[in-house]
C-alpha cells in the first residue's frame, strides 16, 4: 500500500497595473486580441483572462460541445500545445506541451481527481468532459500554485454542481452518433431553483463499439513477422486453431478491443446568497473500456449471448482471454464546498472545499479473469483566501492537504508498495 499526506501553503499576490495578454481565450474558446471577457477561477483570485501573464485557455460548455471527442485528452487536443495519450478511445489523458502522466495535474472543481490515470496511458482519468460547465487549462508559473510536480501545466474540470451563487431553474440536453464506431452520446442537466437553495442533477452516457478502419488493423511488416512465426509453428498446432488465431491478428475493417461503454451520474445541493454559499455533490462513475493492441473483447456477445451458450462461450473465453484485455473502471466522489465574503477588513472572501473518493479499476486479460486491480481511497482539501487591495496589490493566501491509500495488487502490480509523506510551501507573485 501506498499512502500520500500532502500539506501546501502559498500565496498568490497580483498587480493591478498588468498589462494584458498579447491574446486571450473567449468563452467560447476562441482567441480575441485584448479581450477580457474571461474570468479564470483556477489561479487563486477570479480574474479577469488580461490580467494574466501565464498562458490560458477557458472552454465553455458549449465550445466543449463543439470539441467533444471522447475523453478528456482527445476532447482537448485541439487546443494549442495539447495533445493526449494514445491508448485507444476508452484511455484519453491530456498531454501538455509534450510532459503527461505525474506532470500533468487533473482537477476536478479545483481538486485532484484522485484515480490511477497518471500510472499509466492506458488509464483512463476519471474527470469527464461531458456535462461539463466549463474546462480550464493552465501553463506557465500559475500551476505552481497546485505544487512544483505540475510542471506540464493543470486541466481544471468544473462540473458545477455545487453553485455558488442563486441559479435558475432549467435544463440541458445533448445527444450524438459516430457512425465509425456506432457510438451513441447522451447526457443531460436539470437545475431545480428555490430562494437560496439549488439543486443540480445531472447524467451522461458514451457507448461505443470497436472502431471502423479503412485496412488491416496492423502494418505491413507486423502481420509478415507474425506469419513467419506461425510458419515455425505449423507442426505444433491444429489446423482449426490455427485459422482462428489468423483471423484475429489479421482483423480487417475494424480495429480490434476499441470499444467504451461510460455512464456517469451526479447530483449537488447548495445554499447560496450575498454572504456566502455551501453546498455537496456526489457523483457516480462506471466505465468499461477495451485497451487497443491486444486482440479483442467480444463485448456485443457478453451482452447479448444466450444462457444456453454459457459452456461454449466460457471455453472460447478461455481461449482467447489473454488476448482480449479490458479494464472495469469504478469510482465515487464527494465534494464538500463552501465559501464567505466580508464586507469589511483586510481580507474579503474565504473559500474551502473538501473531497473523499472511492476508486478501483480491475484490469482484465480476459471475461472473467482479472489481472491486476488498483486502487485508490482519498480524502483532499483545499482553502483559499483572498485580501482586497493593500498599497495597490491584491492576493491570495491558500492552504491544501491531502491523503491518498494507493494500492495495486496482481500480475502486472509494478507499483512499488511504500508510504509517503510531502510537504510543499509555493509561492508566487508579481
Amino acid at each position: 500500500m501506498r499512502s500520500y499526506v500532502l500539506v501546501a501553503l502559498g500565496a498568490v499576490t497580483v498587480s493591478p497595473c498588468l498589462a494584458p495578454a498579447l491574446a486571450q481565450t473567449t468563452e467560447m474558446g476562441e482567441a480575441v486580441v485584448g479581450s477580457e471577457v474571461v474570468v479564470v477561477t483556477g489561479i487563486g483570485l477570479n480574474r479577469p483572462g488580461g490580467e494574466l501573464i501565464e498562458s490560458t485557455t477557458v472552454l465553455d460548455s458549449e465550445a466543449i460541445i463543439e470539441e467533444l471527442d471522447g475523453g478528456l485528452g482527445d476532447t482537448l487536443s485541439a487546443q494549442p500545445g495539447v495533445s493526449s495519450t494514445a491508448f485507444g478511445p476508452g484511455a484519453s489523458r491530456p498531454i501538455i506541451r509534450g510532459l503527461g502522466a505525474e506532470r500533468v495535474q487533473v482537477l476536478t472543481n479545483g481538486i485532484g481527481v484522485i484515480d490511477a490515470s497518471a500510472a499509466s496511458p492506458d488509464h483512463a482519468p476519471t474527470a469527464d468532459p461531458l456535462g461539463a460547465q466549463r474546462i480550464e487549462i493552465l501553463r506557465g508559473p500559475a500551476t505552481l500554485a497546485y505544487g512544483g510536480g505540475a510542471s506540464g501545466g493543470v486541466v481544471n474540470v468544473i462540473d458545477g454542481l455545487i453553485a455558488e451563487q442563486p441559479g435558475e431553474t432549467g435544463g440541458q440536453a445533448y445527444a450524438g452518433y459516430t457512425s465509425v464506431d456506432e457510438g451513441t452520446t447522451l447526457s443531460g442537466r436539470g437545475v431545480l431553483a428555490s430562494g437560496p437553495m439549488t439543486l443540480v442533477i445531472t447524467g451522461a452516457s458514451r457507448d461505443a463499439d470497436d472502431i471502423e478502419i479503412p485496412g488491416f488493423a496492423e502494418s505491413r511488416r507486423q502481420r509478415a513477422l507474425e506469419e513467419a512465426e506461425h510458419d515455425e509453428e505449423d507442426h505444433d498446432e491444429e489446423e482449426g486453431e490455427e485459422h482462428d488465431h489468423e483471423e484475429e491478428e489479421e482483423a480487417f475493417g475494424t480495429l480490434p478491443n476499441s470499444f467504451s461503454d461510460t455512464d456517469n451520474y451526479s447530483v449537488g445541493i447548495s445554499f447560496s446568497g450575498e454572504n456566502g454559499f455551501i453546498g455537496a455533490s456526489v457523483r457516480q462513475l462506471d466505465s468499461e473500456y477495451g485497451l487497443v493492441g491486444h486482440g479483442h473483447h467480444h463485448h456485443d456477445e457478453e451482452e447479448h449471448g444466450d444462457e444456453d451458450e454459457d459452456h461454449d462461450e466460457e471455453a472460447h473465453d478461455e481461449e482467447e482471454g489473454e488476448e482480449s484485455p479490458f479494464i472495469v473502471l469504478e469510482q465515487t466522489r464527494y465534494d464538500i464546498a463552501g465559501g464567505v465574503n466580508f464586507d469589511d477588513g483586510f481580507f474579503d472572501r474565504l473559500r474551502v472545499a473538501v473531497t473523499g473518493v472511492e476508486y478501483e479499476h480491475v484490469e482484465f486479460e480476459g471475461p472473467g479473469e482479472a489481472g491486476t486491480t488498483f486502487t485508490n481511497d482519498g480524502v483532499e482539501g483545499r482553502a483559499e483566501l483572498s485580501h482586497q487591495h493593500a498599497n495597490g496589490v491584491r492576493g491570495s493566501w491558500g492552504i491544501q492537504a491531502s491523503r491518498r491509500d494507493f494500492v495495486a495488487i496482481g500480475e502486472e502490480a509494478f507499483v512499488t508498495d511504500g508510504d509517503g509523506t510531502g510537504w510543499r510551501v509555493p509561492f508566487r507573485g508579481v
